[in-house]
């Protein structure tokens, strides 16, 4: 049976020390083991220890490419002790012979000092371009990919050497999802996630946007940076805007955010709508205190799923809603009393159809704004990013063409993506607060939910650049 070179991604010594017994248990499937660590004195017995500045760093790959001698190798996280399951490795190596694919991860088991759960990860498809996607623990990557890289390559790559080597490797290969459990995982830390660093230098987040749009353009995704002009004038509208408030998390935070709605200031006429159920009594009672005012808009319906794209939809098709659709998340709010003028002052200077509020800016947050706002590439970008917490505003005719996917979640990131392509997206550092400032973290079933819509949007992305370089008529939204 053929071996397998391993790398470890030393971050504790006594860890490291646990997964190297293991592998080393594991002869038969094992052939060398390297340590990666950026400690210069690390050293273990039984592996070979290199130094690096990154784990995922150009210099990282480069001391993989140089030893590997089998033709896939593993990468380990040094973040959990690991144990392998029966016959584990051997499913892997079946898969391996049976399909050869690019790349191989799985599902495991995660064990705490608490308790044991089953980790079932997501599928890797088209639309898995985020650096975010999780492998957790441990991939097996076929040694070639790596091989055939031209050293020049490396030298654009400082930080994101290994999502730069896995969209190439997507570009050939299968990456296979083994959906079974073939390893546990040991650790009291359920966040313990592999092969992606945490970096916010704005160097870094353009060496990302960099490979991203590299790929896209690949994969013939891309489109350039030219955006239709909108004539916001060409529309009549009773209303200038319409502010679409979804439901806070208690009857308490609904009515402040209708208060805070209703007390905007805008030189032209506004109305606020809320999605409410006809059997919520407690939401009617509470409603009707505000009858006499003719701006607020009760939509009544029965449906019993009501998810965040089907009250999208029904404000955005809705005959009284305004040029304007500015969705406020649960339990957001304007910080004054001024913003919808500056909301709608912002579409109108910035010329465009989606207009993104980046006021609370975390970490995470400083990421995005910088690469979608400084950056004249934000039509590509915008496809590896999103922000959960972000709240959306739509130019409405724009929006119309299209329709909000009926889900709970990346709703609006999905309508903004199908916007992208034709116009224009805004962003602006201050209009919308959220109660929590926090960003959201997202369940697997969530990411799976973005990937799939991303998926859906380079498939349209395809089929735009096919045509734009066919030199083909092709509709373009006029609005």
């Amino acid at each position: 049976m053929k071996k397998i070179d391993c790398f470890l991604l030393a971050e504790d010594q006594h860890i490291t020390q646990l997964n190297v017994e293991e592998l080393r248990y594991n002869h038969t499937y094992i052939n060398k083991i390297y340590i990666l660590s950026r400690d210069i004195n690390f050293c273990i017995e039984g592996a070979e220890t290199y130094y690096v500045d990154s784990f995922l760093s150009q210099n990282a790959l480069m001391i993989i490419k140089e030893n590997v001698s089998t033709d896939y190798f593993m990468l380990l996280s040094g973040a959990a002790r690991i144990r392998f399951r029966p016959f584990g490795l051997r499913r892997v190596f079946d898969i391996m012979s049976d399909i050869n694919p690019g790349m191989v991860y799985t599902n495991f088991e995660l064990e705490s000092s608490t308790q044991s759960q089953l980790v079932q990860l997501n599928d890797y498809t088209e639309g898995s371009i985020s650096d975010s996607f999780d492998f957790r623990v441990m991939v097996f990557i076929k040694s070639s990919r790596l091989k055939e890289l031209d050293s020049r390559i490396y030298d654009r790559i400082e930080k994101h050497g290994f999502y730069f080597l896995r969209l190439l490797i997507a570009q050939k290969d299968r990456i296979a999802h083994l959906k079974e459990n073939t390893y546990t995982a040991i650790t009291d830390n359920n966040d313990i996630t592999m092969l992606r660093d945490k970096f916010h230098v704005k160097e870094l987040t353009l060496e990302k946007n960099r490979i991203c749009t590299q790929y896209l353009q690949d994969i013939k995704a891309y489109l350039r940076p030219e955006y239709k002009t909108i004539s916001f004038d060409r529309d009549n509208f009773e209303f200038e805007a319409t502010i679409l408030i979804l439901h806070g998390t208690s009857i308490e935070d609904t009515a402040a955010m209708i208060d805070n709605a209703l007390k905007q200031s805008l030189s032209a006429a506004f109305n606020v709508m809320i999605v409410s159920h006809t059997n919520d009594t407690m939401l009617q009672k509470l409603i009707g205190k505000y009858s006499s005012d003719y701006r607020l808009i009760n939509l009544q319906v029965n449906e019993t799923v009501r998810t965040e794209g089907y009250c999208l939809n029904l404000a955005l098709t809705h005959e009284r809603c305004g040029k304007f659709l500015v969705v406020l998340q649960p339990n957001a709010y304007f910080t004054t009393t001024e913003m919808l003028e500056k909301v709608r002052n912002e579409f109108y200077a910035q010329n465009c159809a989606t207009l993104i509020n980046c006021s609370h800016l975390s970490e995470l947050d400083e990421d995005v704004a910088y690469q979608l706002i400084k950056t004249q590439n934000n039509k590509n970008s915008e496809l590896r990013t999103f922000d959960p917490s972000l709240n959306y505003a739509f130019y409405t005719p724009a929006a119309r063409k299209f329709s909000f996917p009926v889900c709970n979640y990346a709703s609006q990131y999905a309508m903004q993506l199908k916007l992208s392509r034709y116009y224009k997206t805004g962003y602006t550092s201050a209009f919308i607060k959220n109660k929590v400032n926090e960003h959201q973290t997202m369940s697997l079933l969530q990411a799976a939910q973005i990937d799939t819509y991303r998926a859906f949007e380079i498939e349209a992305r395809k089929a735009l650049y096919s045509s734009l370089n066919r030199n083909e008529k092709i509709q373009i939204y006029d609005v």
